[in-house]
């Protein structure tokens, strides 16, 4: 939730498509669009909060080159909280990420994520 470094891992002109639990939510468009959902979720305790926060015990992701100046990154990442003095499964997630260099940084050109969690 540190705002000022997850924006610097988005392209200006970032994609974003979430597909949660086989739903699919409206495209984000733009890294100010992607942030202030994200800012929305952190806000509202999308991620839990308290003794039910969750932590993202993420893969290293596998990068390749896809065409001159692109990157193709898959990682997928499991969602665990705390419940009743032990780690609890929430979910888990698979990512596909469009990676560019823009602005002397590689950055987030689209993302595709499919996750899934606990009802």
């Amino acid at each position: 939730e540190d705002e000022a470094a997850f924006s610097a891992c988005w392209a200006r002109g970032a994609h974003l498509s979430v597909t949660s639990n086989d739903v699919t939510a409206k495209p984000l468009d733009g890294r100010d669009t992607i942030l202030a959902f994200y800012r929305q979720v952190w806000e509202t305790g999308g991620h839990g909060t308290g003794s039910e926060r969750e932590t993202h015990v993420a893969e290293h992701p596998h990068i390749v080159e896809t065409e001159a100046g692109r990157l193709l990154a898959r990682h997928s990442s499991s969602f665990f909280n705390w419940v009743d003095g032990g780690p609890n499964l929430v979910g888990f997630g698979q990512f596909r990420d469009e990676i560019i260099f823009e602005d002397g940084a590689w950055r987030i050109a689209d993302r595709r994520s499919n996750i899934w969690r606990r009802r």
